[in-house]
């Protein structure tokens, strides 16, 4: 089975990083994602497990799959040496 999820990345050259929420309807799974625009920042955190995250030239996208709708979540944006630089608090 193949799930598509689309959507479009959120980019707000005042923020740091951005994120969004969608949820599969094939899956039923909830996928966090967005973008990073703070070139400081190299890990993204959601309740302390870490984002993939996908570099392609100017562009720095980050995403994390969660199995259930993300209630009193937290976003941790990292520096290189594991400094919290944002957090965000999602309900």
């Amino acid at each position: 089975m193949k799930t598509h999820i689309t959507d479009f990345v959120l980019i707000d050259i005042f923020k740091e990083f951005t994120y969004g929420i969608l949820e599969s309807e094939q899956t039923g799974d909830f996928i966090v994602y967005g973008a990073i625009i703070n070139p400081q920042i190299t890990t993204i955190e959601i309740n302390e497990q870490q984002g993939k995250i996908i570099q392609k030239n100017d562009l720095t996208i980050w995403y994390f799959i969660l199995e259930s709708r993300p209630l009193r979540s937290s976003i941790k944006a990292k520096d290189s040496e594991g400094k919290v630089l944002l957090e965000e608090k999602i309900y």
